[in-house]
């Protein structure tokens, strides 16, 4: 699309002006600006109304000599008095920046969603920022418009996008791995919570900078309490980040479980990551290690020592690595994660613990990392060279520890997602989740919380909302030292109760609104459920 020229009336002002083709997505240019008397017979008065009633001021001039620019009330008032006033006019050139994704958003907008145009903001600080944004805007919006219904993907994380991440490491990282070895989580938090449930471990060795969404009564435990009672009670003790300090701290404990961060100076080489697996694999540890702060979704990542080892070495079937996508400039509180690992029966114990807890990873915020995913598959240049020839694994002592009782029972007596259709009109009603059609409010709502910048805590705050429903609706007192829970999934929001079982305590579990398989999983998206749960009501449950 070529540059349009614009001639614009100052009167708004000119920062009015400007950003009124900012939030719409153009790059502009002021190519000239003069100032012109306004006509004696002109009538302002409706601008005076405006600024009596709005925070908004305009722009006016007194004479042609002034620099300064006065209200619409002074202006008028000064034109009554026999005073001459003025009002800029420039000239603007516009380009539109990524004009075919912004075609599409606004394709989508004229679409019987007027309102939410209003709110659509495409000025941005940081270009990168932009071609991040928009991209995804535009996806989002097909999406929406051109998906009558959710796609029913399994709980191990949507097909395409866990391709995207095996496609990213074998071009970026020369790691051939498959879909089968990546295992999407809601965040790096649910993922170590699900990998200690799995196992259950009577002690774990947690970096102490992950301990802190881990229920308190693991961290509260003591390890000399043992296993008397016979219940798989798990015991975290947190630990340095320093791999030498570590080692020795898992040398002397012989924990079951290890789940490791990297010191910045320690992520560049592989040497840290060889000394922790020969360490784990000593005393017999199973070790999940977080590269969440060193992997980076650019077009030239930096070294990375633990995805240097993988090239060239299998993964052991005892150690998985975890990482959780947390450096998010676009949406900060858009998280997603995913474990690799190359132990068949981990990757499907650990999506069977997603589909029993969890229930599944937002489905859109799956597909906003997947469009990062595929703008950098798509970047690469094909490979000039064969993938190097990974070593094999060694082989893992049969003292390591394997998936507790508890949760051998549970997965076992369970029905899980068997994926027996392909067809696109299945509905599925085995499942805890609506396959329906979307209503157009909800769309709404979803792309609103996407469009806007800067939106308020106020705006997604739950708590208030849920505080004045129970009250207004069923008379239960609340205030704000009352204690919520709430989850974005029913199974979510039911694990979360269980583990507060032994507290005695009287708890309410509230679904907030219908539970959609879009399943919003981020901080921006709980205002999609305030505002449908306050308009359609949200049900109160034993």
């Amino acid at each position: 699309m070529g540059i349009m020229v614009f001639n614009i009336g100052g009167r708004s002002g000119q920062g009015v002006c400007e950003r009124v083709f900012l939030c719409r997505g153009f790059h502009i240019k002021k190519l000239w600006q003069a100032k012109i008397m306004q006509a004696a017979d002109t009538d302002i008065s409706a601008l005076v109304e405006i600024e009596e009633n709005s925070t908004h001021r305009f722009e006016f001039f007194m004479d042609l000599v002034g620099d300064q620019p006065v209200c619409a009330r002074t202006a008028w008032a000064y034109m009554k008095s026999g005073g001459h006033i003025s009002h800029s006019l420039s000239v603007y050139s516009c380009q539109l920046r990524n004009p075919i994704q912004v075609k599409k958003i606004f394709e989508f907008l004229k679409d019987g969603f007027h309102e939410v145009s209003s709110s659509l903001d495409l000025s941005f600080d940081d270009d990168s920022v932009a071609d991040e944004k928009i991209p995804f805007l535009a996806y989002l919006a097909s999406f929406l418009k051109d998906n009558k219904s959710n796609p029913c993907e399994p709980p191990a994380g949507c097909l395409n996008f866990r391709n995207f991440v095996a496609g990213f490491m074998k071009c970026y990282h020369h790691i051939s791995l498959t879909s089968d070895n990546v295992v999407v989580f809601p965040s790096r938090a649910v993922a170590i919570e699900n990998a200690l449930q799995l196992f259950s471990p009577a002690l774990a060795i947690v970096d102490e900078h992950l301990t802190r969404h881990l229920p308190k009564q693991w961290l509260r435990s003591l390890a000399t309490e043992g296993r008397a009672d016979g219940k798989d009670t798990i015991v975290v003790i947190e630990a340095p980040r320093q791999s030498d300090l570590l080692i020795e701290l898992i040398r002397k404990l012989k924990p079951q479980v290890v789940v490791a961060g990297m010191a910045q100076f320690e992520a560049i080489t592989s040497a840290a990551v060889v000394n922790l697996l020969t360490a784990t694999k000593d005393v017999g540890s199973r070790l999940l290690l977080d590269i969440s702060e060193h992997l980076e979704l650019s077009s030239l990542p930096c070294s990375n020592g633990v995805l240097k080892y993988l090239a060239g070495n299998s993964l052991p079937s005892h150690t998985a690595i975890l990482c959780g996508l947390v450096k998010n400039q676009v949406y900060p509180d858009l998280e997603v994660a995913f474990v690799i690992s190359e132990d068949g029966a981990v990757c499907k114990a650990l999506s069977q613990t997603i589909e029993l807890l969890e229930g599944r990873t937002s489905v859109i915020s799956q597909h906003y990392y997947g469009c990062l995913f595929h703008e950098l598959l798509a970047f690469q240049i094909g490979e000039g060279h064969r993938q190097q020839k990974r070593r094999p694994a060694e082989v893992i002592p049969e003292k390591m520890i394997g998936f507790s009782n508890s949760a051998i029972s549970a997965l076992k007596e369970t029905d899980f997602f068997v994926p027996d259709s392909k067809e696109s009109g299945v509905i599925y009603m085995d499942l805890d989740r609506s396959f329906l059609p979307v209503p157009s409010e909800v769309k709404a709502f979803i792309f609103e919380s996407f469009i806007r910048q800067n939106v308020t805590d106020s705006e997604t705050d739950v708590r208030s909302s849920i505080l004045q429903l129970v009250n207004d609706s069923y008379g239960f007192p609340a205030d704000y030292r009352s204690e919520i829970i709430y989850g974005h999934t029913s199974l979510a929001l039911f694990h979360k109760l269980g583990s507060l079982l032994h507290a005695r305590t009287r708890y309410f579990a509230i679904p907030l609104g219908h539970q959609w398989s879009l399943c919003l999983g981020s901080k921006v998206y709980e205002r999609t459920y305030a505002h449908y749960s306050n308009k359609r009501g949200i049900r109160l449950q034993d």
